[in-house]
C-alpha cells in the first residue's frame, strides 16, 4: 500500500511538472508570434539619426549613431544627405531619401535623391551638423542645437519641432524605410500614419501614383501636375504665366479620376483610380527579364531642372558580403524615355509658315526633328506613346 502511494505521488508530480513546461513553452511561442508581426528592420520608438560628418553607418539597417536609416535590402536610405552633392562635406544637410548604390557610399556625387523635405515655398529645408531626427509616439521630430539658430547664444538648450509640421493623430508604433523607396510611419494596428509616397517632390517611383491635384515641382519654375480634368501637364513659370510646355492630351470630363502610375517594369501610364481603366500609356514597359537575382532594376520618373520629364532605370548589383567588389555596371542611370519625344508636332511649324518662310525650310525642320527622335528611339526600348 505504501508503494502504491509513492507511485501515485510520483505520477502526480510528473503531470504537474509536464504542465508547467508546456505552459512555459506556450507563453514563449505567443510572445515570439506577437513580436514577429513587426518587421525585423523596423525603426523603433526612441531611435535617432544625427547629422554629422564624422558619423558613418555600419552594416546594420538601424544604427542609432548613424546619419540615415536603411531599407531591409540596403538599397534605399532615409536621413541626412549633404546639401552639396560634392565630395566636400560643408556641414549643411537636407532630409532626403536616396538610392544607396554600392558605388555611392563614398561620395554623395553619385547618389540619386528621390525625395527631399520641402518648405512651404518649395525650397529644401537646410539643417546643420548636430541636428538630429527622433522617432517618438507623436511622430518624427527634428532637434536642432540652439546656437545654430542664434550664433550669439550660449544656451545649450535644443529646439524640438515636428519634422513634417504636424503631429500624428494616434500614437506611432514604428517606422520603416521600405525597399520600394517609401518611408512609412505605422501605428500599433499597422495602419499607415504618414508616408513619403503621399508627398512627392520631383520624382515618382514604382508603386507611387500622382493623384489629381498633386504635382512635381522643380526650381520653382516647372511643375508636372495631374490636373483634375484628367490632363497631365508640364507647366512653365507656373507661378506667373502658367504656360503648358507639354501635355498628355487626355483632358475630359469623364477623366476626373485620372492618376499617373509607374510600375516595376517601367510602364508609365494614366488610368482611372476608381475603375482601373487605362486611359493612355506613356511607355510600354520593359519586356526583357534579368535572370541574375543579385541585380535590382529600379525605375524612376523625374522632372528635371529644364522642365523635361525623364524616365530612368537603375541597375544595382546587391552586395552579398563585405568582400564583394562593386560592379562597374552597377549604379549607372540609363534614360529610357523623356517628354520631349512628343514635342515635335506639326503645330511647331506654324510660326515658320506664318512668317512667310519657304515651305522647303519648314520641311527641313520637320525632317531634322523626325530624325532626332528616330535616333533617340534606337537607343531605348520604349516608344514615346
Amino acid at each position: 500500500m505504501i508503494i502504491n502511494s509513492r507511485a501515485f505521488f510520483l505520477f502526480v508530480f510528473s503531470l504537474l511538472l509536464l504542465s508547467i513546461v508546456e505552459s512555459s513553452t506556450l507563453f514563449n511561442s505567443n510572445t515570439t508570434t506577437n513580436s514577429s508581426s513587426i518587421p525585423f528592420n523596423n525603426i523603433t520608438i526612441g531611435s535617432t539619426i544625427v547629422a554629422s560628418s564624422s558619423s558613418s553607418n555600419s552594416n546594420q539597417s538601424v544604427n542609432s549613431s548613424s546619419r540615415y536609416w536603411l531599407s531591409p535590402s540596403g538599397i534605399f536610405a532615409f536621413g541626412f544627405h549633404p546639401l552639396c552633392s560634392c565630395d566636400d562635406d560643408d556641414g549643411q544637410y537636407k532630409v532626403a531619401i536616396w538610392i544607396n548604390k554600392p558605388s555611392s557610399s563614398s561620395s554623395p556625387r553619385n547618389r540619386i535623391v528621390v525625395w527631399s523635405l520641402r518648405l512651404a515655398n518649395n525650397e529644401e529645408a537646410v539643417y546643420y551638423s548636430g541636428s538630429s531626427i527622433l522617432l517618438s509616439q507623436n511622430g518624427l521630430f527634428i532637434i536642432q542645437p540652439q546656437q545654430q539658430q542664434d550664433p550669439n547664444s550660449t544656451s545649450i538648450t535644443n529646439t524640438v519641432k515636428p519634422l513634417f509640421n504636424h503631429i500624428l493623430g494616434t500614437a506611432a508604433s514604428y517606422g520603416l524605410m521600405k525597399d520600394d523607396g517609401n518611408f512609412v510611419v505605422y501605428n500599433s494596428e499597422l495602419n499607415i500614419m504618414w508616408q513619403s509616397f503621399d508627398h512627392p517632390t520631383d520624382t515618382i517611383l514604382p508603386g507611387q501614383t500622382l493623384k489629381p491635384g498633386k504635382s512635381l515641382v522643380v526650381n520653382d519654375r516647372y511643375e508636372l501636375i495631374m490636373q483634375k480634368n484628367g490632363n497631365l501637364e508640364i507647366i512653365d513659370d507656373y507661378l506667373v504665366e502658367w504656360k503648358i510646355r507639354w501635355e498628355s492630351k487626355t483632358r475630359s470630363k469623364e477623366n476626373c479620376g485620372t492618376v499617373l502610375n509607374l510600375d516595376t517594369t517601367g510602364r508609365m501610364y494614366l488610368d482611372n483610380q476608381f475603375d482601373g481603366i487605362v486611359i493612355k500609356n506613356l511607355t510600354r514597359g520593359e519586356s526583357r527579364r534579368i535572370n541574375d537575382t543579385t541585380i535590382s532594376m529600379i525605375y524612376r520618373a523625374k522632372l528635371e531642372s529644364n522642365g523635361v520629364l525623364r524616365l530612368y532605370v537603375e541597375s544595382i548589383k546587391k552586395k552579398l558580403s563585405d568582400t564583394d567588389t562593386d560592379d562597374e555596371s552597377s549604379g549607372k542611370s540609363i534614360q529610357v524615355w523623356h517628354s520631349r519625344c512628343m514635342v515635335c508636332k506639326k503645330s511647331n511649324l506654324v510660326p515658320f509658315i506664318g512668317l512667310g518662310i519657304l515651305p522647303l525650310f519648314a520641311l527641313v525642320v520637320a525632317l531634322i526633328c523626325w530624325l532626332s527622335n528616330w535616333l533617340r528611339n534606337l537607343s531605348r526600348v520604349y516608344g514615346c506613346c
